[in-house]
């Protein structure tokens, strides 16, 4: 059974942790590949690098996890007579994180992969 403090910390932190791993796997996996595997990184689909691919699909996975996380928050705050101060710290942390992972995917529009 999961206690409310452990439930209402999860949701704090899950917004600023969907940022980080979007964050290490987009820029991890730029790096990788024009490092590492060249030949994937100049592989191109519809006019644009396998690297700019694997960011959208990142970038669109980590949006639609945030916004669900957005939209699932509690509306009055967590049941037990919490007040909806976490509710609403957790729903801002989401927020400011769907702005970064936007925020960070806009490079990959404007900027040629491995250029």
């Amino acid at each position: 059974m999961r206690s409310r403090s452990s439930v209402e910390m999860v949701y704090l932190f899950a917004g600023p942790v969907i940022w980080a791993v979007h964050f290490f796997l987009v820029y991890g996996t730029n790096a990788l590949l024009c490092a590492r595997v060249p030949w994937l990184a100049k592989l191109i689909w519809l006019g644009q690098p396998a690297s700019t691919w694997i960011t959208l699909a990142t970038s669109v996975l980590g949006c639609a996890a945030l916004v669900w996380l957005i939209l699932r928050a509690p509306r009055r705050g967590f049941p037990g007579g919490r007040s909806s101060f976490l509710t609403t710290v957790g729903r801002t942390l989401c927020g400011l994180s769907l702005v970064a992972v936007i925020w960070q995917t806009l490079p990959v529009l404007l900027v040629s992969a491995c250029g």
